[in-house]
């Protein structure tokens, strides 16, 4: 009887054969190209410059899915390089930055580490780099676009602000925005871009402020009165939304109602325009109404289900506000990895709870988010993660990549860390190549879900990328301010895995001789690998030695230079 493979067995099987197929294709480079665009002759469409310029209005009077289908059906390797900036412009702007990222990165490559005075060029890197940070690569996106050559371009500077309001930094993308409307070259488009971003920042950190923009609605209107006469249906919409928005943060529910039905109205003709977006605050505004959190809670599992990750966190953030709980508060806090939306959970619901105390005249503890560490899950077996550690063993070893991989992943608790996100991380030193790395970040994982199976957690794939489901009965405990610095480079792209090592030896023996046989019991290492570990830490002057051969003591100096601390 043969026997079956299990699920693990198989995943390492298809990663040998996409490896062998990787390697068959690895000289033919437009191999991802013809696989995503690859369609029966009949349908293939020819690109063309007008054709182009007629997609692009198109999109702007919001028939962005039919123009997504069309684009589909071009062969990318047909059109000229010069024209290709355009074709990814248009696949991003309709939800598709993935193939506008394939198109552009044989191209893009030789420009990632060298500068470029060709304007031609120049602007593939800025929608390059844009395509990266709606991937999810926003640093190694910032990165890019903070380069002198790229930095003063209107569309880099645009690049630059989207990039900080991915982050929840709206007051840096402001600063910038403002820049941008000043530069006299700015086309009437991207001027509209450009005034519809910087309302959407002025709109968020209206919310911080006690006392809000009296004339921004007056403005929101104002600016939808112009899109109306440029027929730009798609920013006509995303105005509405943000009216709706800075109405439902005043409490003025009529004004809210009013915008909301006017986006929906718009939305009719093309539901990618921001509909999710739309249906979000619609629910928020008939949770207000109703009172009925159950219905907000069942829409974002919904969200969670369909990949709306950062609206899922949103409508987590928004049920803390109509009825606080710690517990979710702790999640939503621990499980955010942008440093400019914990301070917005932390300004909203202090103001919050400080009305309520202050309105009850009560003497209850306002919250503070968790300092050190926090506790995923209720009950069952601990696994501290900072240290790999679960029921008495070491399963994974911190300052190794397969450790940084799931720990970036960790950092997130909503959305899923795409392959340049962890790439970014693991190969900080290294250019992302649409071709090799997600390879190279699936072997890590399949190395990460062999040494992680006796734990009840899954490490899932989806389509945006890797992220953690736990079963009910476990527990992650999390250091806040772990003592490995994750955003080390060094440590991240685990040159620096010596330091770890020793870190833990000398946790295990203090300052008392141990013998090499020893060491390797605490670390799991082979001998050679030890003597190079110990002949490391000698040079450094953090041990010392005496003996010969198998008789050979180690012992740490008083002085031993240790892990750095996070700051």
């Amino acid at each position: 009887m043969p026997r079956v493979r299990t699920p693990l067995e198989v995943e390492d099987l298809e990663l040998s054969l996409d490896f062998i197929r990787f390697v068959i294709n690895l000289n033919d480079s437009s191999t991802v190209l013809r696989r995503a665009h690859r369609r029966a002759p009949e349908n293939v469409l020819k690109w063309s410059k007008s054709q182009a310029e007629l997609w692009d209005t198109r999109i702007r009077r919001g028939e962005g899915r039919e123009v997504l289908r069309e684009l589909q059906q071009v062969a990318v390797r047909l059109i000229p390089p010069s024209e290709r900036t355009f074709y990814a412009q248009l696949v991003r702007r309709v939800g598709r930055p993935d193939l506008g990222l394939a198109s552009l990165s044989k191209t893009a490559r030789p420009f990632l580490k060298n500068q470029t005075d060709q304007v031609e060029f120049r602007d593939l890197m800025v929608e390059y780099a844009i395509c990266m940070q709606r991937l999810g690569g926003r640093r190694q996106a910032l990165q890019l676009l903070k380069r002198s050559d790229l930095a003063s371009s209107p569309e880099g500077q645009l690049g630059q602000a989207f990039v900080f309001m991915s982050e929840w930094d709206y007051e840096a993308a402001e600063q910038i925005l403002r820049v941008v409307l000043s530069n006299p070259e700015l086309s009437e488009y991207q001027r509209q871009i450009a005034r519809l971003n910087l309302f959407a920042s002025r709109v968020a950190m209206d919310a911080l402020r006690e006392d809000g923009e009296s004339d921004l609605f007056t403005h929101l209107q104002n600016f939808d009165e112009e899109l109306v006469r440029s027929k730009s249906i798609r920013l006509q919409a995303a105005v509405r939304e943000l009216e709706a928005q800075l109405a439902i943060a005043r409490s003025n529910w009529k004004a809210a109602l009013r915008a909301l039905d006017r986006a929906q109205e718009i939305l009719r003709a093309d539901p990618s325009a921001g509909g999710h977006l739309l249906t979000k605050w619609q629910m928020i505004y008939q949770t207000s109404q109703t009172g009925n959190f159950a219905d907000l809670r069942k829409y974002k599992d919904r969200c969670l289900e369909r990949g709306l990750w950062e609206i899922a966190r949103d409508t987590d953030f928004h049920l803390l506000l109509f009825q606080f709980d710690a517990r979710r508060a702790d999640y939503l806090w621990a499980g955010t990895p942008y440093p400019h939306y914990r301070r917005r959970i932390e300004a909203l619901l202090r103001r919050q709870q400080q009305s309520r105390i202050a309105s009850s005249r009560s003497h209850q503890r306002a919250w503070e988010p968790p300092e050190s560490a926090y506790e995923w899950g209720y009950s069952g077996p601990v696994f501290h993660v900072e240290r790999g550690f679960f029921r008495g063993k070491t399963l994974l070893e911190p300052g190794s990549r397969t450790f940084a991989l799931l720990r970036t992943v960790l950092t997130d608790f909503y959305r899923p860390q795409p392959n340049l996100a962890l790439f970014g991380e693991l190969y900080p030193n290294e250019s992302f190549d649409p071709i090799s790395s997600p390879l190279r970040i699936r072997q890590l994982l399949a190395s990460a879900r062999r040494a992680l199976k006796q734990i009840p957690m899954h490490l899932l794939t989806t389509r945006d990328g890797i992220r953690v489901v736990k079963e009910t009965q476990l527990i992650l405990r999390l250091d806040l301010q772990p003592l490995v610095e994750l955003e080390s480079e060094k440590l991240r792209s685990g040159s620096d895995r010596a330091s770890v090592r020793l870190s833990r030896l000398k946790e295990s023996f203090g300052e008392r001789e141990f013998s090499s046989q020893e060491a390797c019991e605490v670390l799991r290492l082979s001998q050679p690998s030890l003597f190079r570990l110990m002949q490391t830490g000698l040079e450094r002057g953090e041990l010392s030695s005496r003996g010969d051969g198998r008789g050979r003591r180690y012992r740490f100096l008083s002085k031993s230079v240790g892990l750095r601390t996070a700051r």
